[in-house]
């Protein structure tokens, strides 16, 4: 993840901007259970003289459909791909490697606990099982009660 930080910004025409966007990402990634954020899944485009970010593409929760997870996170995260913390992701990732001050942090933060009371219905809603369903609103749980 720092290498993904560092070429952000090496060559991102407004690298602040950015790195909000792959803090939001990361955050999502971690929270939902999104463990398949490899390299591949990071692209840069060059359009209108800006360097920027692609969109984001291939979010999906991939913990609940694998039987034992090992990685909580495609790429190591202060050397690791599992049991990441608050320190790890917020205090280190966020503030220290990206840089991120903590109104930026709360912002974002907040913005997704505000949504995140939806996330039940939304799942309950889905197409997946019910052990699934309840599978998925664990880790949620979980991984929200890790960083908050």
């Amino acid at each position: 993840m720092e290498h993904v930080a560092k070429i952000i910004e090496k060559y991102c025409t407004f690298p602040q901007v950015e790195k909000e966007k792959l803090f939001r990402l990361t955050l999502f990634s971690f929270i939902t259970g999104n463990e398949d954020m490899h390299l591949k899944n990071f692209s840069l485009l060059y359009g209108g003289g800006k360097v920027r970010l692609s969109p984001v593409y291939d979010l999906l929760n991939t913990t609940i459909a694998i039987p034992n997870p090992i990685e909580e996170l495609a790429l190591p995260l202060r050397a690791k791909k599992n049991k990441i913390s608050k320190e790890d992701l917020i205090d280190y990732f966020v503030a220290e490697s990206l840089g991120l001050n903590d109104k930026i942090i709360n912002k974002a933060v907040s913005k997704l606990k505000s949504v995140s009371s939806e996330w039940e219905s939304m799942i309950k809603a889905s197409f997946l099982s019910a052990a699934m369903q309840e599978k998925y609103l664990g880790l949620l749980s979980e991984r929200q009660q890790r960083l908050f």
